[in-house]
């Protein structure tokens, strides 16, 4: 009889993909200009005036996912289990900085500015049977997922200097708000 009597439903999955993203819009790579009243040679007359920077470099984002499951029943599927495990890079996400008032009103650049890696683990069971005329069910889930910021504006240096003459601190440079935190490359997102 071997499993027959105790195991009735085993299953293995795995899955593998790559998608991309273009949320910014079809030209974002490029400047866009406007026409503004100006005032040359003491006059009113109209000009070309930068709205966006532009950005040939631009790229899509890119988001590679590897995934792989086992679901089980046992007992005429009574109890089952299913458990996950997954990895998934998202490379050159879209961002749009605001630029220093001294680049007066036009929008920055869109950039591939940054990379976070999630991986985590998803196990859930479940338990139903029938006693009588009355129908029961309890189940369960843990699960564990660790987001990292894998590239962002480069990485934090807080700490003395080599000689102890100098205390380095870039977090303003390299780190901004957001997540319930902060966005610090080589941290998880949100700490």
């Amino acid at each position: 009889q071997g499993a027959s009597g105790w195991l009735s439903n085993l299953k293995l999955r795995a899955s593998y993909g790559s998608v991309g993203n273009c949320r910014t819009g079809d030209y974002a790579w490029q400047a866009v200009y406007n026409i503004k009243k100006v005032v040359a040679n003491g006059g009113d007359t109209f000009g070309l005036v930068q709205s966006k920077i532009g950005n040939e470099d631009l790229k899509w984002e890119t988001t590679v996912s590897a995934n792989i499951g086992l679901d089980a029943g046992f007992f005429d599927d009574r109890l089952t289990l299913e458990f996950d495990a997954y990895d998934k890079n998202t490379k050159g996400i879209l961002y749009t900085p605001s630029l220093y008032l001294t680049m007066g009103t036009k929008s920055g650049a869109t950039l591939n500015l940054a990379s976070v890696n999630n991986r985590g683990v998803e196990l859930s069971g479940k338990w139903s049977d029938t006693a009588g005329d009355f129908f029961y069910s309890f189940g369960g889930n843990f699960s564990f997922n660790r987001s990292l910021v894998t590239k962002y504006k480069g990485a934090l240096t807080l700490g003395w200097n080599e000689d102890h003459t100098r205390y380095l601190n870039n977090y303003a440079q390299v780190s901004q708000g957001g997540y319930g935190g902060y966005i610090v490359e080589g941290h998880a997102l949100g700490e």
